[in-house]
C-alpha cells in the first residue's frame, strides 16, 4: 500500500495489453440454466457507512448483499471515508450478509505476480477467519480499483466462484464468471430513467443485474449513494419481481457452473 503506483489504474502499454486480453477472453463463460432475472447488491472497499447505512437498508427490505472486504485496511481512514471496522465485518457475517475477498491490502492485482496475488488472498482469508470465525467461506472476489490482467484473472477465476468487475453491463445468458458485469448504484449516475430501463431490460432478457457502490451516506462521494437511492433501487427491483441474492447465492440459483477448482479464499 506504500507504493503509490499500486494505488492507481495500470497505464503502461504492457498492462493495457494484458487488460485488453483479460477483458476480451471470456475464459470462464457459462450459461445461466434458470430462465429468470436476478439481482445482487454489492459494496466495495468497504466504508463504515456501507455497514451502518447500506446493510440497514438491505435488512429493512429483507434482503442480503455482498461486501468485498480488504481486511488489512479495516478501521483505517481512507482518502474518502472511514473504512469498516473488524467488529462491523463480524456483524455483517453474523447478520447473514456475504463477505467477499478484495485482497488483504486493497492492492491493484494487475501489479502483482500470481504468487504475490495468492499471498494477498491467503492473508485476507486468514485474517477474516480470525474476525468472523473458521466457518466463513469466501467464494466471491472483486478486483480492487477494477483493474485486472490476463494472468491475474486466470488465477482468480480458478480460485473463486465469481470475480466481479467494475465494467458496466447486464449479465445475459452467458456469464463470464471471471469478470462479472455491473451497474453503478451511484447518486451521480443512477437516474430514475436508467434504473427503469435497466430493470425492464433485465426482465426482457432474464439478466443477472449486479449493482455496486461504495459509501452510503446522505452526502455520498461520486462513487457512493445515499440511503434513499439504495432503498428506492432495492424497492424497484422487488416491485419488478426480480429476486435479490448475494453473489454466491445468485450463482447457485441461476444454475451457473462453479469452477471445479474453486476454494475458499
Amino acid at each position: 500500500m506504500d507504493d503509490p503506483f499500486r494505488k492507481r489504474f495500470s497505464t503502461s502499454l504492457g498492462r493495457k495489453l494484458t487488460r485488453f486480453l483479460a477483458k476480451q477472453e471470456k475464459s470462464r463463460s457459462v450459461s445461466m440454466a434458470t430462465p429468470r432475472p436476478m439481482a445482487s447488491f454489492t459494496f466495495d472497499d468497504v466504508p463504515a457507512s456501507a455497514h451502518t447505512n447500506g446493510a440497514h437498508v438491505l435488512d429493512s427490505h429483507g434482503v442480503k448483499g455482498t461486501f468485498y472486504i480488504a481486511s488489512g485496511t479495516c478501521g483505517t481512514q481512507d482518502t474518502y471515508w472511514q473504512v469498516i471496522s473488524e467488529a462491523q465485518v463480524a456483524d455483517l457475517h453474523t447478520s447473514g450478509h456475504e463477505i467477499g475477498c478484495h485482497t488483504f491490502s486493497h492492492v491493484n492485482v494487475h501489479t502483482l505476480s500470481v504468487r504475490e496475488l495468492a499471498f494477498e488472498c491467503d492473508r485476507n482469508a486468514t485474517n477474516l477467519m480470525r474476525i468472523c470465525g473458521p466457518s466463513i467461506r469466501l467464494p466471491s472476489f472483486c478486483y480492487p480499483f477494477g483493474d485486472l490482467g490476463y494472468a491475474q484473472k486466470r488465477y482468480l477465476q480458478e480460485r473463486f466462484v465469481s470475480c466481479r468487475s467494475i465494467y458496466e453491463g447486464l449479465n445475459i445468458q452467458s456469464v463470464d464468471l471471471g469478470m462479472v458485469l455491473v451497474v453503478e448504484c451511484y447518486d451521480a449516475t443512477l437516474t430514475p430513467e436508467k434504473l427503469a430501463a435497466t430493470l425492464a431490460e433485465a426482465k426482457r432478457t432474464n439478466a443477472w443485474v449486479v449493482f455496486y457502490t461504495h459509501d452510503v451516506t446522505e452526502d455520498p462521494t461520486y462513487m457512493g449513494c445515499s440511503p434513499a437511492l439504495l432503498s428506492r433501487t432495492v424497492a424497484a427491483v422487488i416491485e419488478a419481481g426480480i429476486e435479490i441474492a448475494p453473489m454466491s447465492s445468485a450463482v447457485q440459483r441461476l444454475g451457473l457452473a462453479q469452477p471445479s477448482t474453486a476454494v475458499a479464499a
